[in-house]
């Protein structure tokens, strides 16, 4: 099978410098578009020199993940206001520092720990999780690199880890400060609440042409059109595949024999047991059995248990201990085994029920196993075809071109957003669901094929971006009805709000809560207890539990529903406080974070003391000018 990216994080070092070092790939790329020489040093670590260039690639990976996260393409403004430059700066100063760490300490990384590294890497491995060369080649070739490239920035990467790790060992955090944050994460509270319905949309005046205008002025971001993209694309799937691979009998009847034990279901016997830890008493059982006592009658008299616990269930030979498979399996139903010893104690067998197996035919499972074998076959050959098509894409061919080529077709979508909707709002229809897709799609470039890829989920895929229209204001004529009913719902809430400010000002003012929620026609609901994120109560949202979270006891305050549709009106009743669990899921969670929080502090501390010793120069004139 191709390779399938597996994305993981969990240690301090991963997380903390995880953009750090993919930053380290930053020196593969096309860096020849400045004015600039793209190889003039931009930063100076010790003797290391980053170039313009590999600042570029590097800048350029975080703008495009930047612009995944706010799920469009960002701005050269905003990229100034995210501070992109400065992050990308600080990311090579850090990788330049562990690199220059590691060249003056002289520390070395053998060939050895490399390849060891390598092959544990679940990326590089088969479905047997075992490594296997052609995943290996085939992701350095779709990544545009050579193995002694990689295999080389990969000792780099080791290197840096091991600096990492060796200035975060023994990290400990005090009980104390960890039993803090549990008890504040795991505080429950309770309120009592008051909901308001917005007010009814009749009893809110029709509002002026020039009255919606304004609103659609002061909300233009709230009536914007999504950006939509057309594009084309190729799907590589073992089913696009497997009409074309050939199966032989003679495979098949290997595969058959291969599988035989996975294909036969073995006898499997119902059995009752009961178990002594001494024989006489094991034998006296035995006796009394043979007289014709019932079994369940003896278990209870002799060891004091009932029949449902007797039953062993439906066991395979296997399932049995060494001493007594032969003899219970020579049984027949309703049957007493001797007393049999074991490791365990000495058993009596009741064999209640005999399951005959089944071993299937050949002509019974032939259909089964030619579907398994074209379909393994199928993806073996998608390597082989993945490569032929990027050959031809390289060679100046279409999607659809190199598509033929390899007898699959090229799709095309015609303007599709984000939510995979098209223009009238309508969900496209045949188009592959895995989220990655999508993504690929609006971060793509306009006019350029990506490379081929394969999915967390298996989804392996080549697409090119033809068209796009960009997200701008919809037109205030063509939308007069959706402003008209979102200035609407705005007055709704605000005389909703006005009533619910009113009835928090008589509570504050010595009113009873209960007798004035009545005289409203409200009603007072006593909450469930309810943490900081408020999702446990219908009644408590987000907002208005970390509002209450902040207060204290017999404190009243109003916050949005959940849903929306009203104002609810809270007073805290109660907080209620749980005792310490330090083998909670939870608290080690607590435990953990705090470790990692630390040992960044500590990181950050060192960088500091390597920054004095090997100095750091940055062209500041260079990259303002160039970005």
């Amino acid at each position: 099978m191709l390779i399938n990216l597996r994305k993981s994080a969990g240690s301090w070092v991963v997380k903390g410098f995880l953009i750090l070092l993919a930053a380290s790939f930053a020196g593969w790329g096309v860096n020849d578009i400045f004015t600039p020489d793209p190889n003039a040093a931009v930063i100076k670590v010790g003797e290391r020199e980053i170039s313009i260039g590999e600042f570029y690639n590097a800048y350029q990976r975080n703008h495009q993940q930047a612009s995944t996260r706010l799920s469009r393409t960002i701005t050269p403004e905003e990229a100034k206001r995210l501070g992109l430059v400065d992050i990308t700066t600080n990311q090579l100063v850090d990788t330049a520092l562990l690199d220059e760490t590691g060249r003056t300490m002289n520390l070395l990384v053998s060939d050895s720990v490399v390849a060891k590294s390598i092959r544990s890497n679940p990326a590089f491995q088969n479905t047997h999780g075992l490594f296997d060369a052609n995943i290996y080649n085939f992701a350095l070739q779709n990544a545009g690199l050579t193995t002694d490239a990689y295999e080389e920035q990969h000792r780099i990467e080791i290197r840096r880890q091991q600096i990492l790790t060796s200035i975060s060992a023994g990290v400990g955090v005090p009980r104390s400060l960890v039993d803090t944050f549990y008890q504040r994460r795991t505080e429950r509270r309770i309120a009592e609440t008051v909901t308001i319905p917005l007010v009814p949309s009749g009893r809110i005046e029709k509002p002026s042409s020039t009255t919606l205008a304004g609103h659609y002025a002061d909300n233009i971001k709230k009536f914007y059109a999504p950006e939509y993209r057309s594009v084309t694309y190729i799907t590589l799937t073992p089913e696009d595949l497997i009409n074309e691979v050939k199966v032989s009998e003679i495979e098949l009847r290997e595969e058959f024999e291969h599988r035989f034990e996975e294909l036969h279901e073995p006898e499997t016997r119902k059995i009752k047991q009961m178990l002594f830890a001494q024989v006489d008493i094991a034998n006296s059982a035995l006796r009394q059995l043979q007289s014709g006592k019932e079994f369940s009658l003896v278990a209870q008299e002799l060891m004091a248990t009932n029949a449902d616990s007797l039953s062993l269930g439906t066991l395979k030979r296997m399932d049995l201990p060494q001493e007594a498979r032969d003899i219970v399996f020579a049984l027949f139903e309703n049957d007493i085994s001797p007393v049999i010893q074991t490791e365990f104690g000495w058993h009596i067998y009741h064999l209640v029920k005999i399951i005959p197996g089944y071993e299937p035919e050949f002509e019974d499972v032939r259909s089964e196993i030619l579907a398994e074998v074209a379909l393994s076959k199928a993806a073996d050959s998608l390597y082989e075809i993945s490569n032929t098509i990027d050959d031809e894409l390289a060679g100046g061919a279409s999607l659809a071109e190199a598509a033929a080529r390899v007898d699959l077709t090229a799709h095309y979508i015609d303007l599709i957003d984000r939510n995979g909707l098209n223009q009238e709002g309508e969900r496209v229809q045949n188009i592959p669901t895995d989220p990655e897709f999508l993504d690929t799609i609006f971060t793509s470039v306009e006019g350029m094929e990506t490379p081929i890829t394969e999915s967390n989920e298996g989804l392996t895929y080549v697409l090119r971006v033809e068209r796009v229209i960009p997200t701008e204001p919809f037109p205030f004529e063509k939308i007069v009805e959706i402003v008209s009913k979102d200035w609407s719902r705005a007055q709704r809430e605000s005389v909703t709000k006005k009533t619910a400010a009113e009835i928090v000002s008589m509570v504050k003012g010595g009113r009873n809560f209960t007798e004035l929620a009545n005289e409203q026609g409200l009603t007072l609901v006593t909450s469930k207890p309810f943490s900081r994120f408020g999702a446990e109560d219908e009644f408590i949202s987000r907002e208005l539990a970390q509002l209450l979270f902040s207060l204290p006891i017999g404190e009243i305050v109003i916050a949005p529903m959940s849903e929306g549709n009203g104002i609810t009106i809270a007073r805290i009743s109660d907080v209620l406080s749980v005792s310490v669990d330090r083998k909670s899921n939870d608290y080690l969670n607590i435990y953990d974070a705090l470790k990692e929080s630390i040992a960044d502090d500590i990181w950050r501390q060192y960088r500091t003391f390597l920054i004095t010793n090997l100095g750091v120069e940055i062209d500041q004139e260079t990259l303002e000018t160039s970005f």
